[in-house]
């Protein structure tokens, strides 16, 4: 099984080469540090159209958190129906 090593903090991105064939790998990895995710996807479309913009930009960004769900779950319901005791 293979995977992606990352940690809470890293930023991930998945786009379209509507983007990265016009907007620079360097200015891309700055604004997506530089920015919350959504706000990070609005400008790098706006860098792809401001540059040309001859295809379609499809931007997704992320930022790895720390896994918080299971803090959150609420806790298993252990109790026994009462007519299952005899």
């Amino acid at each position: 099984r293979r995977g992606l090593p990352v940690r809470p903090g890293d930023r991930l991105l998945l786009c379209s080469d509507g983007l990265t064939d016009l907007v620079a790998d360097d200015v891309i990895a700055h604004e997506l540090w530089a920015h919350d995710p959504p706000d990070a996807c609005r400008v790098l479309v706006q860098r792809a159209l401001d540059a040309g913009g001859h295809d379609n930009v499809t931007v997704g960004a992320f930022r790895v958190v720390e896994d918080v769900a299971a803090e959150l779950r609420p806790a298993p319901d252990t109790r026994v129906p009462a007519g299952s005791m005899a």
